[in-house]
This record gives C-alpha cells, structure tokens and sequence, in this order.
C-alpha cells in the first residue's frame, strides 16, 4: 500500500483497533487471533465485563467493539447501549449463542451494528465486522430499528435508525 503524503503518525492511526468482549478468556483470545490473522497491523484490547467495555470506549477510542450478549454483571445489550451513547459512530457487533428472534431486536435497538449467531462465529464474523466497520463508521445511535436478516442469517439495522438526525 502507497502512503504518499501520508504521516507515520496518519499511518498508525489508520491501523484497526478492536475491543473484544466475552466472558471466556478462550473465547476473547480466538477471536483475537481470528481478526489478527485477517486485519493486517490490528491492535486488539480484550475485556470480560460489560463495565469494563463500558469504561474503555469512547469516541475514536476504537475501530470496532464485538460483544458477547452473556456477560458477568452488565449484559451486553445494556453495555452497547451505553458504548453508542457515549461513542455514537463506533460500530458495535453483538454475538450471541441465542438464536431467538428477540435477543437480535434488543441488540439492534441497543444500537448494535450487527448480531451475528455464535453458532456460525468461524463463518461470518469477519465478514459481519467488514460490514459493520464500513457502514456503523457513519451512524449515530438509534431511535428505532427496523430489522433485517440477510441470507447469512445476521441481523442487520436499517431505515431511519442509521441517518444521522438533521442539525439545527
């Protein structure tokens, strides 16, 4: 890749950041390895708790949080609700080994970017958080979702909930 005109400083800045958070310690680290293996230069910060997710994002603070729904404490649901409020463009990936319909609509009204089953975590979470980083870069939270589900099974928010409200 060319940075022509492009600082040291720009360059490491542009290197992905991502905040893994999974009360599993194996869990956390295979995903480390996954998003390491796919990202070139990526830097991954892990967490177990929701509050300590909550506590280490904030606005440019990362390129992209990935978060289990079951957490110690804080759930993930309330902890992406929380990391939206406080970093409105950072996209947010809910995993979850919950296939009910109901756990992927709290997620996206949360303000999830994407929910993406554990069940099929190897398949499509890479290609769940490409998506997520190209298009929750530029959305603010939500004050409603409608829902999505692609083929691949992952939900997704559209409509209204990914513009960002007019200014005054």
């Amino acid at each position: 890749m060319a940075y022509a005109g492009v600082s040291a400083k720009q360059r490491e800045m542009a290197k992905p950041i991502f905040l893994v958070v999974d009360g599993s310690a194996n869990v956390r680290d295979g995903i480390a390895q996954e998003l390491c293996g796919e990202f070139a230069n990526c830097r991954v910060m892990t967490a177990a708790t929701g509050e300590e997710a909550v506590k280490t994002v904030g606005p440019g603070s990362v390129s992209a949080v990935i978060i289990d729904i079951d957490l110690p404490g804080m759930s993930g649901i309330e902890a992406t609700r929380r990391i939206r409020a406080a970093s409105p463009r950072t996209p947010v990936v809910v995993l979850s080994i919950h296939e009910e319909k109901e756990y992927e609509r709290d997620a996206l009204a949360a303000g999830a970017t994407l929910y993406v089953g554990k069940r099929h975590l190897r398949r499509d979470l890479l290609s769940a958080l490409r998506t997520a980083c190209a298009s929750g870069a530029a959305t603010e939270p939500p004050e409603r979702h409608d829902e999505r589900l692609d083929g691949d099974g992952l939900a997704t928010s559209r409509g209204a909930a990914t513009k960002s409200p007019p200014r005054r």
